[in-house]
């Protein structure tokens, strides 16, 4: 049984029976004439606004307020701001990360150079401390706030960080149990063991469940024997090939001739000279389209054997005997729970490319404002004399500031997963079997790493093209931000496949929450119920409100969601389609549905962190980039919202030029809003990106 509850969309509207949705549904359905000021307060610009007309007749109307940098800095930076103000200071004055023309150096001396830097920021004190740091949701909080300030510098030399600490200890600190971790804390803290992490196969990328390599248990001698059968089953993109001494590899558990599924092994790689260990092949890919200071290889083995406590034992066990035990009692859960472990290394990913997009527009925005072209007629013969910045035309303002908005958008999200995530660790430690099924936390994060990386790409070609011939220059770091960036859509998960699990939890709820047919009703009022609202509030002017621009993302959510639905089902059901080939004709819609749904979601946590922002002048910007977030995201599908109703064409209309009128407001600003960032001038190291 579902509970259901009386409600009414629009005051005085007749009540109608709806299904008991989660607190974050229930928001489309209560009634919000004043819904605006419940979500954020009055606005402050009106209320001002209003005050100022009775006290200031006939006088001059006061400057706006500029953006207080240090205030909404410390109020972006979170909880953690005095330490990224430590690691800002670190990578400003440490020679080593004075970044120059990387990329023109030989292989040999780029990955050497990467390699200084990593081992130097794994050894601050800062980072030693969190990796000694006992409670595991500060652990990680610390790391993925640690992650975005680094995410400035060399990106060879991030990625090479982040092999070592998110995925290969990442992995023995989700998939190890508290015993192993503690066995093997000292020599991690101290960088006994530089690691990597192989899963990827030759023959196997995202079906990570068909990888062929083996760790087979010898009962005799308590051993696993990690093998390479085939040539599809050598490891490859492996970071940290050539210097990393120990490995946690992803082989088939064959206990007594039973295949139980891919299992995570602590293999190590490297004796204390840093030379290879017998039955280890390590073969380097060479140059790469970019992150050429990391030392990708190939890898296999030959009948290696290592102890049987190196299998990593948190959600599986096998006894001296050889017998097999696991926590949970299906290999799909235990094959879900080993993904949901590593998921903390896709929000560093979240985190770098949120870096990267800062930088990226701290070069765009700073050069927009030193180069002057064209300007308006005078009588003044000097051409100079009239030109202005080209931040003032219209389009280098549509191009740039949207994506820095999606930046502060995506600022706060990260934020939010990092809160829940947390949450899921203390569940782990309560009930690691209930944690293990949390199958949501892995679709969010999975859906917000595919929506910024991808929009990390679009921005910084943007930012390229916005500084014209000087952005393709090598010193000006765009180029090479490009070449380097551009791996991040397709790892640490393919980003079309990402969306697709998106999705495929989106419709598992779904069934969940509709199984009864009584729901065929309430089905239809919850995309026309939503559908209805957001026409009335572009009715009656109120495009600009975050009433409307809420239910418009809610209403496209929805009814996409629905729309999918009864499209696979007409195909499985009706059609006796095969559900795999139904799916494949159905992928466009299931992208579609998950990006929205991800945007809606950076919409409710940028909403959240203009409600608890400082009040004055920095709420009043950030409700500003709020309302340009949301929409751009319309703006960019006019053409389906025209289709379903919501907006006509002076609708469409209207939202481009709300736009156009919010970017012109927020761009006397974009100075101070990219400097709250605190990007280290050695970080951005362009010369046309000089600060004035």
């Amino acid at each position: 049984t579902t509970t259901v509850r009386l409600m009414s969309v629009n005051e005085g509207e007749p009540y109608v029976l709806v299904p008991e949705f989660p607190a974050e549904l229930d928001y489309y359905f209560r009634p919000s004439s004043d819904l605006e000021t419940q979500l954020l307060g009055v606005g402050e610009e009106e209320e001002e606004e209003k005050k100022s007309k009775g006290k200031s007749k006939g006088k001059r109307s006061k400057k706006k307020k500029r953006v207080d940098v240090a205030e909404l800095r410390r109020y972006v930076d979170g909880e953690h701001w005095r330490d990224k103000d430590v690691l800002r200071e670190f990578l400003a004055t440490d020679p080593l990360f004075r970044l120059g023309n990387e990329s023109t150096l030989p292989l040999g001396e780029q990955r050497l150079l990467t390699k200084k830097r990593a081992i130097a920021i794994v050894r601050h004190p800062m980072i030693v401390e969190q990796i000694r740091q006992p409670d595991m949701v500060n652990k990680l909080e610390m790391g993925f706030a640690y992650s975005e300030v680094l995410g400035f510098t060399d990106l060879s030399c991030l990625i090479k960080c982040g092999v070592h600490s998110y995925l290969f200890m990442g992995s023995l600190m989700g998939l190890g149990t508290d015993e192993q971790m503690e066995r093997w804390l000292d020599d991690l803290a101290e960088l006994r063991m530089f690691g990597m992490f192989m899963m990827t196969e030759l023959g196997h990328g995202s079906n990570v469940r068909a990888i062929e390599t083996t760790a087979t248990y010898d009962a005799q001698t308590e051993e696993f024997i990690v093998h390479s059968p085939t040539k599809n089953s050598m490891k490859v993109y492996i970071g940290n090939a050539l210097h990393g001494n120990h490995g946690v590899v992803f082989a088939r558990l064959i206990v007594d001739g039973s295949d139980y599924g891919p299992q995570a092994f602590l293999v190590r790689m490297r004796d204390a000279n840093d030379k290879l260990l017998p039955g280890i092949t390590v073969r380097d890919l060479g140059p790469k389209m970019g992150l050429n200071g990391i030392d990708n290889g190939c890898i296999s083995f030959d009948s290696v054997r290592i102890p049987r406590g190196n299998m990593l034992q948190r959600l599986a066990t096998v006894s001296k005997d050889g017998k097999f035990s696991s926590i949970l009692d299906t290999p799909t859960k235990r094959f879900n729970a080993t993904l949901l472990a590593l998921l903390p290394t896709r929000v560093s990913v979240i985190c770098s490319a949120i870096a990267v997009m800062k930088v990226a527009l701290t070069v765009a925005t700073r050069y927009s404002m030193n180069r002057v072209q064209f300007g308006p007629s005078t009588n003044d013969a000097d051409t100079a004399a009239r030109e202005m910045p080209i931040m003032n035309f219209q389009t280098h303002q549509k191009r740039l500031l949207p994506a820095l908005a999606m930046v502060y958008a995506l600022d706060f999200t990260r934020k939010q997963v990092g809160r829940m995530w947390g949450e899921h660790v203390r569940l782990v430690q309560a009930d690691p079997v209930k944690a293990f099924q949390d199958r949501e936390s892995e679709a969010l994060i999975s859906g917000l790493k595919a929506l910024a990386t991808w929009e990390m790409i679009r921005t910084v070609q943007n930012c390229r093209e916005c500084c014209g011939g000087a952005g393709f220059m090598m010193e000006n770091r765009l180029a090479s931000l490009r070449m380097d960036c551009d791996i991040f859509v397709t790892f640490e998960g393919d980003n079309t496949v990402l969306y697709q699990q998106v999705a495929k939890d989106l419709l598992a709820q779904y069934a969940e929450q509709f199984a009864s047919s009584k729901f065929t009703g309430a089905l239809s009022f919850l995309t026309g119920g939503v559908l209805q609202r957001a026409r009335n509030l572009f009715l009656t002017g109120n495009v600009y409100s975050f009433d409307f621009l809420r239910y418009a993302l809610a209403f496209k959510e929805t009814r996409l969601l629905h729309t999918l639905a009864a499209r696979l089902l007409w195909r499985v059901k009706k059609n006796e389609q095969d559900s795999f080939l139904a799916w494949n004709e159905c992928l466009d819609h299931l992208i579609t549905l998950a990006k929205t749904h991800v945007e809606r979601i950076v919409l409710d946590s940028f909403l959240r962190g203009v409600r608890e922002a400082p009040k004055g002048a920095s709420q009043i910007i950030l409700r500003k980039l709020c309302r340009l977030y949301a929409l751009s995201r319309i703006d960019e599908d006019r053409v389906w919202y025209l289709e379903q109703g919501v907006i006509n064409a002076n609708g469409s209309t209207t939202v481009r030029n709300l736009m156009i009128k919010l970017s012109s407001e927020i761009a006397p600003h974009c100075l101070d809003l990219v400097d709250v960032w605190g990007v280290p001038q050695s970080c951005v190291k362009a010369p046309i990106a000089a600060k004035l």
